[in-house]
């Protein structure tokens, strides 16, 4: 199975631990893909390295809905670059042990006023 990952940009606001990416997977004619038995894994390029979350170890979650949630911590936002220097990947594990890309793209770092 060959599959092209969709392009699409996200905005982190530092210091925030609101949700970032949201979305549910579907198949062509509309309905939910099922995920059992697979894990769903985000890698973020941030300025020390690495943000790693997924649905087997914490970071990503998955509701009754099928919706599909990225919150960064409060420290996790303030590692992303300000600017849009923060590359992503969201990729599908399954298995069977293969991997497949879901959406790449760019996250900007935005700092704004907040008190802590």
């Amino acid at each position: 199975m060959t599959c092209a990952p969709g392009k699409r940009d996200f905005t982190v606001y530092r210091g925030s631990n609101a949700p970032v990416i949201q979305m549910r997977l579907r198949n062509p004619d509309g309905s939910l893909q099922d995920l059992t038995g697979h894990d769903l894994i985000l890698t973020v390029s941030v300025s020390d390295g690495e943000i790693v979350a997924s649905l087997s170890n914490g970071g990503l979650t998955i509701d009754h809905t099928g919706l599909i949630v990225w919150a960064p911590s409060l420290e996790g936002s303030r590692r992303v670059r300000v600017g849009r220097y923060n590359q992503y990947a969201f990729e599908r594990r399954q298995p069977d042990g293969e991997q497949y890309p879901l959406l790449v793209g760019l996250i900007t770092g935005v700092d704004y006023p907040n008190a802590d």
